[in-house]
């Protein structure tokens, strides 16, 4: 049977010279160009059309409540195996936080492309030189910290900054996080999450860095 399987695959791709590109594929992007959604359908669809795997790949963006319009637009066409979804932990973070009936258990996952990690700054002239004494005064004085995130609530600065509360048996003020540059600039007691050099102007910002948080991956 194995051999008949392979037979099956190998004879058309040497009578034809090959494997046909696969055509009309379309990654749906669930958030603004630009962004790191994006970035990345973008460049695997490059990468794809360039190698010969696919003609022309059609990248389209569908943004709207934290990427649940994409995810409702991809399990509005189950069965259509030409259409694809850039997404990562900040749709699974809106799915979890905003009240919708829409499930990634109805999608499939193909491939991991990227992953990165969750980091923890402070302003250069920051009194805490560890996260342990940071997380000591934010467990002293829950409202007293003021903590910023490039991500909105639900995306991976969110819960990296949450999930890093929990672990601490701290309840936040709010459970909001503000954005990175603003928050690095607004106070001395601040801490942030996200690479340094993903951060807008951030170089007119001296930080020191803590160690991995987490990691996430989109």
């Amino acid at each position: 049977m194995l051999v008949l399987a392979l037979a099956a695959v190998v004879v058309p791709i040497v009578l034809t010279g090959g494997p046909r590109p696969l055509s009309d594929l379309r990654i749906l992007v669930p958030n603004p160009p630009g962004g790191g959604y994006d970035v990345t359908a973008r460049s695997a669809a490059k990468v794809l059309s360039d190698n010969g795997i696919t003609g022309p790949v059609e990248v389209f963006n569908l943004s709207g409540a934290g990427g649940i319009a994409g995810l409702g637009r991809i399990e509005g066409e189950a069965g259509n195996g030409r259409l694809l979804m850039s997404m990562g932990l900040g749709v699974v973070g809106a799915t979890a936080s905003r009240d919708t009936p829409l499930s990634l258990a109805d999608t499939t996952p193909i491939a991991r492309l990227t992953e990165e990690s969750e980091i923890v700054v402070v302003p250069a002239d920051s009194p805490y030189r560890d996260v342990r004494a940071l997380l000591d005064a934010w467990h002293a004085a829950p409202g007293g910290l003021t903590v910023g995130g490039g991500s909105t609530v639900g995306g991976p600065d969110h819960l990296a900054t949450m999930l890093l509360a929990e672990g601490a048996g701290i309840a936040p003020a709010r459970s909001t996080t503000r954005p990175t540059r603003a928050a690095v600039r607004c106070s001395r007691r601040c801490c942030a999450a996200r690479w340094p050099s993903r951060c807008p102007g951030w170089a007119s910002s001296p930080t020191r860095s803590g160690p991995v948080t987490c990691g996430c991956s989109r």
